[in-house]
Order: structure tokens, then sequence, then C-alpha cells
């Protein structure tokens, strides 16, 4: 009778204590080794402050009646990665990285040539010439602290090129002028994300 109650007391004492007195909440980081980043800032690679990205809408072709722009032979050139800004102005090292303020904007296609060929890609693009990037606050970024480090955001772009025309519709029975612009190249801004690089 003793036996058992004094099992029954150990199992109730067991199951009312932390067996692992180690383990903690991934979220209990020690403070000091947590950076606090405005994401609402960015910086250049020696860390000066770059200025708020504007919109780009000025001197954007608008369209006649009877006028339309194309793009042909539209090709697929590939995707590439680049480091667009830092979000943090110094080299530091910490565990983490936390967002006290969210990151977030608007990028526009890149197109290379004259600003009639970027207009006609935008206007072919329509609403796919922007992307808006949201990271909010409190998202978390790893780092190595035995290393140097800063928080930088990456972007994604979907490489093309093309072949621009204008078209002129002439009269109501469909006839068409079509007048080559030239050859355009363009980078769409298809995704992104914040990550730690080292010095």
């Amino acid at each position: 009778m003793f036996a058992s109650m004094l099992a029954l007391a150990l199992v109730l004492s067991v199951g009312s204590t932390p067996v692992f007195a180690n383990q903690s909440s991934p979220s209990q980081e020690n403070p000091k080794d947590i950076i606090w980043v405005d994401g609402s800032k960015q910086y250049d690679e020696n860390g000066k402050l770059l200025p708020t990205p504007t919109s780009d809408g000025k001197g954007s072709i608008q369209p006649y009646a009877g006028t339309a722009y194309r793009i042909k032979n539209q090709t697929f050139l590939g995707s590439t990665i680049k480091l667009d800004s830092y979000i943090t102005a110094s080299w530091q090292k910490t565990s983490y990285y936390k967002l006290s303020r969210s990151h977030t904007g608007k990028l526009s296609t890149k197109v290379e040539g004259s600003s009639t060929i970027k207009n006609v890609v935008k206007l072919v693009l329509g609403a796919d010439f922007t992307y808006s990037y949201s990271e909010s606050v409190g998202t978390e970024i790893e780092a190595d602290k035995s290393k140097f480090s800063k928080l930088a955001y990456f972007v994604e772009y979907d490489k093309y090129k093309g072949d621009a025309y204008r078209v002129d519709y002439e009269d109501d029975f469909g006839t068409v002028k079509e007048t080559s612009i030239g050859t355009a190249k363009w980078e769409t801004p298809v995704d992104s994300y914040l990550d730690v690089v080292y010095k």
C-alpha cells in the first residue's frame, strides 16, 4: 500500500515539473543579440541613406484613338537575383535582425532603350510593370554572430526581349499600319526577400 502511494506521488511530482530544464521557446532570444531594424529605410553599399523611390508615371505615352502598341516575338531570357539595397547602414555582429517598422514599397520594371521603348513596355505590361513588396513588423532573420553582417534586400527579375511596334488603324475596314519602334529588353520584378550578407 505504501509503495503504491509512493509511486503515485512520484508520478504526480514528475508530471508537474519540466523534465527538460534547458528547453526554451525560440522566441525567447537574448535581447542583446537582436538588432531592431527600421524597414522603411534603405542604404547603399557605403551606408548612405537612399531617397524614397518615387513613381515613374511621368511622360507616359497616351495613345490616340485608333493607335495601339504591341511587342512581338517576346522571348524569355531567364531570371536573375540582384542585391537591391541594404536595410542596415553599418556592419555589425548579431544573432538576429528584426523589423521595428515594415519594409514595403513598389518596384518598377527596368527597361533598356529610349523613353519611347520604355513607355511601350509599360503600356503593354500594364499592372505587371510594377511589383509591390511587404515585410511586416517583427519579421526576423537569423545571422551568424561570429561575423560582421548587414541586412539586405534582394529582388528576383525575369528577363525578356521583344520587338516593339506602333499600330495605327487607318480606317473602319481594319486596315492597319505597323511601324517598328525597335527591340525592347526589360527585367520585371517577380519576387523579393530580406537576407543577411557578410563582410
